[in-house]
């Protein structure tokens, strides 16, 4: 579903006690879409969350960010730190370092998990790993994550235009 769509069927009242958090988490999600317009962002799923106290039940979203070599699903919980859960799929066999930015998952914070659908929870973070599923810490991490991918993928079709044009040089110089 259009992220705006979901917006609109959604939204909580002003006067809710956490208005201002589920209007920071559109906010940040607008801010991705806008600066990361490689990607494609939607809302694939809604769960209820519990908030702290003073408890409430208020409908969340599930995101998928998809570009031509990422899907990103993620989710915002706000039980404890850390806020977002994270799966991951590539479709490159480049490695992106994303260690310093993602934590795997504690078998304590099993909540993190709350309305994830089983299809969408992979195994922990390695730098192979085609599929992950982590935790990271709060919203400019999250960030990140999406920073360092889109440069690693800005920076590696750039390395291969350059490689392509090399072989180029090198074929002319040989042939020539």
């Amino acid at each position: 579903m259009n992220v705006n769509k979901w917006i609109e069927e959604n939204q909580i009242s002003k006067n809710h006690d956490y208005a201002k958090g589920w209007n920071d988490l559109m906010d940040f999600v607008f801010k991705l879409q806008c600066e990361f317009d490689e990607f494609e962002f939607e809302v694939i799923k809604s769960y209820e969350m519990l908030t702290p106290p003073p408890s409430s039940k208020i409908k969340m979203p599930i995101f998928i960010a998809k570009s031509k070599k990422y899907q990103i699903i993620f989710k915002e919980s706000w039980v404890l730190e850390p806020d977002w859960t994270v799966s991951v799929e590539r479709n490159t066999k480049k490695i992106v370092n994303l260690r310093s930015f993602v934590e795997d998952i504690n078998p304590t914070n099993k909540w993190l998990l709350d309305g994830m659908e089983k299809d969408y929870i992979f195994g922990p973070y390695s730098v192979q790993a085609k599929k992950f599923t982590c935790c990271v810490k709060n919203k400019h991490l999250l960030y990140t994550l999406f920073y360092l991918i889109t440069k690693y993928d800005k920076e590696s079709d750039q390395d291969s235009k350059y490689m392509a044009n090399k072989r180029i040089d090198l074929t002319e110089k040989a042939c020539g």
